[in-house]
Order: C-alpha cells, then structure tokens, then sequence
C-alpha cells in the first residue's frame, strides 16, 4: 500500500471526529440511485442525516460501504442500526440514545445492550446466515474477518453486560479528564456554546432516565471493551458536537420541518434546550433510516482503507476477490471480500458515485487518496471524492502544497480537479472555523503556525463544462524530464522530516506546510504509484520516467539511503529498467539457501522475529495526564553492513505479534513461516514479527554481511491536527545478522501471501481507445505541458493541438472554409491574453498556446462561478460545486421578526398608473428576460454547510430595474440555482411548482405558473485561493465584534496582537482602518486591500 505501516500505539481512540453531519448525497441529482464509499465512517451520524436529508424526496436506492479500521465503531453502528429496525415499542428513544452516546449507563440500559447482544450472536453463527437473515437486506459485510471480528465485539459486550464493573468510578473519572480536549474542526456556533454544553459534568455523566429513584450507573461496554486497545472510555468528544444544535437557538417559523421552538419552550434552560435539540434530532434521523430500510443497503468493512481501495479495483478489472493486500496495519490477515458480494454475481458496488475520505484527514495524504481512490469513481459529472486538507493560514500558495508538489499540474495529471479552486466559489462556508481559533484567548495565535482543516470536493477534470468526455483520458502530457523533475519535487516536500536525524526545531516546524509535517503518511510506494499514474496519462514511458528520477535521487548523497526501497518498486510494480542500479561491488562469502529455489523471484520476503524485551524497549511510556493524545508508530525495516555505507531503508513492512513456525525447508521452493498470532498485540507479551520485501539482488549481494534491524518514528497528533515528531528516530536494540536461521525468514512472500500485493502496475496497464474517424468533425485533440523551469516544475503555458483526421476536414482547412468549427478545450483554465494560435493547413493540425490561468489573480468568468453540467444518459442537471438540496427538511427562519404594514390599495393603484406611463414612454426599458426575486418565507439555515439558502421565486420583470452587471450575474446563476431543488422524477412542469402560500400577494395565482422556485445560496471564497477572512479582523471580530477600534487591534495579515512584546502595529497611511506589524506583512496584504482601502475623510480635512 502507498504508505508507511503507521499504526496507532494502545492509546486513546476517539469514536469518530465529531464534526457536523453531512449529507453525502449533496453533490448528486436528486432521485437517481446512488454507491456511496466511507473511507473512515466513524459513527453512524452522516449515514443517518443523509437518510433524513433524503425525506419526501423521490425515493432511491443508496448503497453505502463503511471502512472503519475500528471493529468498535463498526459493530457500535450495528447495534444502532439493528435497535432502530426493531422499533421494539419497550425500548424508547432515549434509552437508543443512551446506548448509542453515554459513557455510563443504568442497569437498565445495560440489560438492553446484553439481550440485543445475545440477539445479534443467534443470528450470526455463519455469514450466510447473517445475509439471509433479518437483518442482512439492509446490512452486510464485505469479508469474513470483519465479520469475526464484530461478533468478537458482541460477545464481549453480552459478557461485560452481565458483570457488575469494579472499575466504574475509575473508569468514569478517567473519561472525564478527557473530556477537556477540545476539537479544532468544530463549528463556530458550537464553540461559542461550549462552555454550556460541558458546564455541567452531571448532564455529561447521567444519561437520560425514564425510571424513578437512583439508579447504579455502570460504564457503557460499547466504549469500555477495545477489541486491541486499552479498556478506557473512549468517547472523548462531546457528541453534541455531530447535531445541528444551532436551530435551537434560533428564531424559526411556526411550519419549520423541525420543531426547536416547542423545545424552547420546553426547555427555558440554553443548555438544556442544546441537549434537547439533539435528541429530538437524533429520533428524526433515526425514524428517517427505518422509513429508508427496504431501499438501503449499508456494508461494512475493518479493512485498510489503501488495501480495500485497490482491492476493489482489481476485483472491478478481474473479478477476483483478494489483491494479496493486508486486512489492516497490524496483522497478517489477508483481505479477501465475500465471494457472495463481489464474485460473480454478487451485487456489492465496486465504483461509486461518491468517496467519502474526509474523516481520515490526519492518517490519510490527499495524493494518495487521488491516485488510489480516484479510479473508483463513476464516469459521471456528479461523481465526487472529499478529501479534508490542511492549511495554514499565513500561506498563500495552500493549493500548491495541497499534493506535495505544484497542484495545478498534479491534478490535472491525474484527472482531478476541485472545482471551488477554478472556480473560487462554494457554498460552504470555513469562516466559522477560522473565528474560532481567533476566540481562543490562551495563547495567542499567529497565522503563521494555525493550521485549520477544509473539507473539499474533487470531480472528473473530463467532465468539466465545455470538455467533451468521450474523448481520451489522456489530458495533459509532458517531457520525461519535465515529469521527473515534477515527481522529484514531490519526493523532496514528503520526506522534509526523513531527512533529519533529529526533531525539528520549532522554526523548522513553523516553516513547514503541514504535508510535510505529514511525513509518516508517504513511503517510496507512495512515489512509485504517482508515476505510474501520470505516466500513462501523459503517455510516457513509466520506466523511463521512474528511471529519469532514480537518476535525479542517486545524485543526492543524502537520499542515497532510499535507493534500496526505490529499486523494491521495479519488480512489484512491473519495470524493466534499462540499467542496474545495484551499486554495491561485493562478493558474498556464503550463498543464501534460497538461491537452490527453481524460480528465485525478483523481490524475496525477509521476516523477522523481534523478543518481547527489545521492543518493549523503545515503546514510549505514554503519560495521558493531561488529556488524551493520539501516538503513532512508523516502523522500518533496516539492511546494512556494519562500518560502512552500504545501507538499505524499507518502509512497507507489516508488523504484527505471535510466534512463528515453518513448513519445508529453506532451499525449498514451498518454503513459507506461518504466525501463531497474538491478538493482545501491543498489550501482550508476545514477540514483534516483521516482514517487509527487499530486491534479491541485494540480499544475494549483502549475505554473509548484512544486518537486519529496524527502527521507529514516533509521532504525536495534536487535537488541532498537526503532526510533530515525539522524538528522534529511535534504532531498535537488536540487530541480527541476515544469516541467523533463528531470527530472520527469507521467504518468496510475506505470510499468508501467495503474491506481490496489486499496485498500480498491474491495474493501469490497459489498452487505450481511439478516437473513431467517421466524419469530417474527427480529430484528435491532445495538450501538453509546457513548464517554466526544471527546477520549479511548475506549468507556465498549456499547449493544445488538434489533428485534423479525415480528408474532408483537412479540405476545408485548407480552402479556409468557414464551415468547419472544432471546439478545443483545454483541461484547466487558461488565458487569452499572451495566447498564440498556429494553423497548418498543409499538414492539417490547429495549435494553441495559452498561459495557464491562476484563480487568485485571473477571477473566473461569471458564466463559471457556479457551473452546471448534464447526465449524457437522462440529461438531468447536475451542479458541480454547489449542494442539491432538500428545502423540506431544513429549518425556516422568518423573513422579519415585524413586518410592516403593506400599502394600502391605493397607494398600489397610484404606484401601477405611474409605472404604466413609464414603460409607455420608454423611460424604464423593455418588459421581457429578466426577473425579479420574492423570499416570502425568509432563509433556511444550513448547520452543515455554515451558511443559509434563500427559498426564492424567479419571476420576469423590466430590464431598468436592476443593475447591469449584478443583472448578468443573476442571468448567469439562477439557471444553475435551478436544479439544486429539482429532482428526477418531477420533470419540468412539476420542478416549477412552488408550495401552497408560498407567496400571498392579490393575484398570485396568475403570475405563479411564470415563476420558478430556486435555492440560492451566498458564494464563497474558496480557502485554496485567499484568505477565508484576515486574520486581524478574525481576532477583532472575535474578542470585539466589528468595531473600526477593534480590527486596529491586530495586524490584518498575520494577526499578531498589537502591544505585545515585540509588536508595534502600524495604520494604513491612506484609509487609517486597518493596521501592520511590518511593511513586509503590508506589501503582501495589498493586492486585497487595495480593492476596498479609499481614501480617509481625515485627510480630506487638512
């Protein structure tokens, strides 16, 4: 897999990041069926919304597919799933509640949890029984081992249920104290509520109680009993913090679809009511997924998220179900999916039209979720993948670190593109979670170390307005040397921290971008997958290409160390390259016993048995004092010969905990080790298994020399996600030679794999198609690359040329005829200005070279803030980067707390006459195309996306009354605004209609069948081009509010405060408004600034 064996130490594991549920069909046309792929589901939450999202909406089919590494969390949802289908009339809601999110529970609840336990165990004793029984239309598993190991989860919780706790007051204090950590990702609205919500530890403690008298409050075993970690509570984040609870403080209608003001009255405490909104939240989520069953299908899986995505796709190529990839990061179970779900004829999707990886954000590089995830896409305009990045703030150039290299050129490579960047558009907004961080009053933070993570959206670049996708998938090509330099690039961003041989200073960690502080997340797998990738879109040679950067690498006396891992990569991933790149002249005293094998292959397996006490060794003691904190492991496998520089590095190694035995002999072809293992795993007293490949060129050279040994980079993450190193890299205290028959294994695979794991060797080497030739309109379009300079790898201008294919066509070119129009667009935007056009009309081709446009300083034109495209198999619309929304179920808030009187009848006449005689006269324009906008409901706030969608009517009006420009934008808008609330089955008449009372002005009934109902939402900026909102007014607006005196407080660029040690703010000299730390922060402000700084009254006074 395409990163490092990075695994989480027995530590505290949150249950899911509690961030606002989301609806996951958002980005799809309403009423067409839908795969859905979580890649780090977590808790039940955005499932459940989506469900609820999805009410009186034409009804369809949703397929989802939960990847969770955590058995808890999986088999936690299961209970929640299976409790709600029951709709038991003695089981209440907020007993589900109480099960589902508090850490201590009545006996009550308790019993309930044993008898749906010991329920789930009889239904489960095989997995076709489980398929076939009551529960498994809607869920099912993807792999027998997840299956094992939720029922391990069953048993152990039917057993813990019907046992007192001993431990409950130590248990229970525990939690609390991790209660303290905050969540960076949360919204604004919930952060300014936060010291209500866990103001009162006994609302936390107590679930909800249906019973008179005291009740025994014993800990929940849904987050007592780990299957691999220690046995703490480990929901250590409010789960308030995943609900909508911002209707509850808000002013709504009397007809909102949700309720909050029946709570509010309910409930005059502002806590409380919080609570409550969460709860009656919860009951419509849950009742929206029972109604949603029969059309439902959830699948669940524990598996590595890299492993099941190339899983899936060579089971989409081939129809195998195993890719000889490991189950998870720890352990030597192979992960092979249900033959009854994904072998011929199983129904199980293997492409989807979303792919949710925005969860995993802190274990996950956003390179490697769009080289491995990306293919499993459909090839539909709608299908989208979410990844969620880190930026920071002071950083303006976010979106060219965003894939640890120039972005722009990396996306388009690989076929993806986020369409808020070209576009600099969403509707979603981030400002809330930047005002947050400014809330914090201790300590004072700076843009240039606040890192914030965005959620953002990538589709197709084929699919993009203007693009024709049946044409190739090829877009964009390159000189090999370009594309080295381009990957070499990328190397040099990932691996910042490997360089070091001990932890960054603080400067350094300031200094870099947060993929590099990432490090851990990348491995040479990572490299070699991104050039197979863009090799075969940029048509190139991928041997050439990994040899152009070999070459680049080899050069660096420092990066040398790697030149062993990279060289693992030519058999695994199939090269054949040119030249030997095995350096080391040596002649080995004694052969290994494999070399007598019939077929020696070009990898072998080394593993490797570590004794308890070495490793134990180097495991850091893990002080949880002061909250929770996540500790990552990264071990590596290590090839050297002693006192000298002859030294290989092997990242992908696999660990797990057990004892070995062998079968045959080591000269023998058959020769495998089998692990007995362990499943205490890092608890237990077992010894350390390794296995990772090493090329068996190599091994034959440094066998009677070698050593193994290996080491570990410890990483700790912090709760607002950044990554640091917890010390330096710690060497294992053991060391063997690769001679020792007791502790080191030369095998042909590593256990329990009968081949090299699937890459994106095997599954991108496919024919490609041609453009057919059977009109005068055929051609072939193809683009190139031009990049600035080697050393930048950055594209600088985009060549596009079209081939005239047939003879017609060359005909016309030739005579200049006019008749023959040849759309060429290109895969990114580009720029008229300094283009240049070549027309050969002898050889036949037409050539354009354009500057490559840069969305912070080119705005895209108004026809592209919002762009829409249509489904080539139904024509519905679908909107690229705005949601498709359900107004339904939003809540309403009205349009004024009191109205004003309406004018009276006569006035209405006299108004009519006057406006009569000015379009008579001519001196208010024309009547017909334009429109006039009517919210009689007033907005619907959407606590997902941290903004409100105004529910409007379109109508046509005179030309005269709007402004020009903001008339073109309306134009331009609307037709896209359209389709958000349109749905399949309405067609074009019924998408029209608009609710009864809708509007209740005289005569309604008449204008009405002209109007269109439409969901605008504000646009904004998109922080991979510019900054949400300035620091400086961030902090001001926090601590102050808007004031003029408070945006002084703080420097607008990189908000430090005024009047600390060190910091003197300076105004600007012209507007007097806004104030610097230095000239540098000004200089960098003012293409911003310059756009709203006028001229101050003041010095128009002197």
């Amino acid at each position: 897999m395409p990163t490092p064996d990075t695994f989480n130490l027995p530590a505290l594991e949150q249950v899911g990041n509690f961030d606002l549920a989301t609806s996951l069909t958002e980005d799809l046309p309403q009423g067409a069926d839908a795969d859905i792929l979580l890649l780090g589901c977590g808790d039940a939450r955005h499932i459940l919304y989506t469900l609820f999202a999805e009410k009186g909406l034409p009804s369809r089919k949703l397929d989802f597919t939960a990847c969770d590494t955590d058995e808890g969390t999986l088999a936690r949802n299961i209970l929640l799933f299976t409790l709600t289908l029951d709709n038991d009339d003695k089981v209440s809601l907020a007993q589900i509640w109480n099960i589902y999110h508090h850490p201590a529970l009545d006996n009550r609840d308790i019993q309930l949890i044993a008898s749906q336990a010991q329920k789930l165990l009889g239904l489960s004793q095989t997995l076709q029984e489980w398929h076939s029984g009551p529960y498994g239309a809607t869920l099912r598993f993807c792999d027998v081992v997840t299956f094992s190991l939720v029922r391990s989860m069953w048993t152990k919780w039917a057993d813990v249920a019907r046992q007192s706790s001993s431990n409950t007051d130590k248990s229970r204090s525990a939690q609390f104290a991790r209660d303290k950590v905050e969540h960076t990702f949360e919204s604004w609205a919930v952060q300014i509520s936060k010291k209500l919500i866990f103001a009162d530890k006994e609302q936390i403690e107590t679930p909800l109680s249906e019973s008179d008298g005291d009740e025994i409050v014993v800990p929940n075993p849904l987050f007592t009993v780990p299957l691999t970690t220690s046995a703490v509570l480990r929901n250590a984040t409010h789960p308030l913090l995943g609900f909508h609870i911002t209707a509850a403080q808000a002013n709504l209608t009397g007809v909102s679809p949700i309720g909050m003001n029946e709570i509010l009255e309910c409930d005059a405490d502002v806590q409380d009511s919080l609570f409550s909104a969460a709860v009656a939240q919860f009951g419509d989520w849950t009742d929206a997924f029972r109604d949603a069953a029969p059309r439902t299908v959830i699948r669940f899986t524990t598996s590595e998220c890299f492993a099941l995505c190339y899983t899936l796709r060579f089971s989409l190529e081939t129809g195998k179900t195993c890719a000889q990839h490991y189950h998870g990061k720890v352990g030597f179970e192979a992960l092979a999916l249900a033959e009854s779900e994904y072998g011929d004829g199983g129904s199980a999707p293997k492409q989807f039209d979303v792919i949710d990886a925005s969860t995993h954000f802190r274990r996950l590089n956003t390179l490697n979720m769009l080289v491995s995830a990306g293919p499993l896409l459909k090839d539909l305009p709608s299908s989208t993948l979410y990844t969620r990045n880190l930026h920071r703030l002071s950083d303006e150039e976010n979106i060219e670190e965003l894939l640890c290299g120039h972005t722009t050129t990396v996306s388009m490579l690989l076929g993806l593109v986020s369409v808020e960047y070209w576009t600099n558009a969403k509707a979603r907004s981030t400002a809330s979670q930047v005002l947050e961080v400014w809330s914090k009053k201790s300590p004072a933070p700076t843009a240039e170390h606040t890192i914030l993570g965005f959620r953002h959206s990538w589709k197709q670049t084929k699919h993009m307005p203007g693009r024709d996708s049946r044409a190739s998938d090829s877009l964009l090509q390159a000189s090999i040397e370009d594309l080295a330099s381009l990957v070499h690039s990328c190397y040099q961003n990932m691996y910042a921290v490997r360089g070091l041989k001990q932890r960054p200073s603080e400067e350094q960690l300031k200094a870099w971008g947060p993929n590099q502080l990432l490090a851990s997340h990348n491995h040479p797998g990572t490299i070699s997958a991104f050039v197979r990738s863009i090799a075969r879109r940029a048509e190139v040679d991928s041997t050439q290409l990994f040899e152009g950067f070999l070459e680049k690498i080899t050069s660096d006396p420092q990066l040398r160390v790697c030149l062993g891992a990279y060289t693992l990569e030519v058999p695994t991933f199939g090269l054949k390259l040119a030249k030997s790149w095995h350096w080391l002249d040596l002649k080995p005293k004694s052969r290994p016993a494999f070399s007598k094998w019939a077929t020696v292959p070009p990898a072998v397996a080394i593993t490797v048995v570590v004794p308890t006490e070495r490793w134990k060794a180097v495991t850091p003691v893990m002080d949880e004092s002061d909250g929770p904190r996540a500790l990552n492991a990264e071990i590596s496998g290590h090839l050297r010969i002693p006192d000298t520089k002859a030294a290989t590095v092997y990242w992908d190694t696999q660990v797990s905990f057990g004892t070995i035995e062998t079968e045959s002999s080591r000269d023998q072809d058959n020769f495998v080790v089998r692990v007995q293992e362990d499943q205490e795993a890092w608890k237990g007293s077992s010894p350390m298994i390794i296995s990772y490949y090493v090329p068996t060129q190599f091994v034959e050279a440094m066998f009677s020399q070698a050593t193994v040994s290996f080491s570990a980079l410890f990483s700790i993450l912090r709760p607002d996600g950044r990554e640091e190193m917890a010390g330096d890299t710690i060497l294992f205290p053991f060391e063997k030679p690769l001679s020792d028959e007791e502790h080191v294994f030369i095998t042909k695979y590593r256990p329990r794999q009968t081949g090299y794991a699937i890459t994106e060797g095997v599954l991108l080497d496919l024919p490609k198609s041609k453009t057919p030739e059977n009109d005068i309109t055929s051609s072939n379009a193809t683009f190139t690359a031009n990049f600035s300079s080697q050393k930048s790898a950055d594209i600088l201008t985009v060549t596009g040329r079209l081939d005239i294919t047939s003879e017609e066509g060359r005909r016309l070119l030739a005579d200049k005829d006019r008749a023959l129009i040849l759309p060429l667009s290109f895969p990114a935007p580009i720029l008229k200005d300094g283009s240049k056009t070549r027309i050969a009309r002898t050889t036949g081709y037409i050539e354009v070279i354009a500057p490559l446009a840069n969305p912070s300083t080119h705005p895209a034109p108004l026809d592209n803030i919002l762009p829409t495209t249509l489904l080539a198999s139904s024509n519905i619309p679908s909107t690229l980067n705005i949601p498709h929304l359900n107004l339904s179920t939003l809540p309403i808030l009205p349009s004024r707390t009191n109205p004003a009187s309406p004018p009276t009848p006569r006035l209405n006449f006299k108004e009519s006459l006057f406006t009569s005689f000015m379009l008579v006269s001519g001196l208010q324009g024309g009547q017909t195309g334009l429109f006039a906008l009517t919210h009689p409901g007033g907005g619907h706030p959407r606590a997902a996306g941290g903004g409100v969608v105004l529910d409007a009517a379109a109508l046509p009006f005179t030309r005269a009354l709007v402004d020009s420009g903001v008339l073109e934008g309306f134009l331009l808008v609307l037709p896209d605004a359209t389709p958000r609330e349109r749905s399949v089955e309405e067609g074009a008449a019924l998408a029209e209609r608009l609710p009864e009372g809708f509007v209740t002005l005289p005569e309604w009934e008449t204008a009405a069948r002209y109007a269109t109902r439409v969901a605008i939402s504000p646009v904004y900026a998109s922080p991979l081009v510019e900054d949400v909102i300035p620091p400086g007014m961030a902090k001001a607006a926090a601590d102050k509010g808007e004031g003029e005196g408070a945006v002084m407080m703080a420097c607008r660029k990189c908000g430090k405060i005024g009047g600390t040690p060190g910091v003197k703010l300076r105004k600007c000299a012209r507007c007097l408004e806004v104030a610097y730390c230095s000239p540098e922060c000004q200089k960098t402000d003012w293409k911003k600034h310059r756009m709203e700084c006028k001229e101050s009254e003041v010095h128009g006074m002197a």
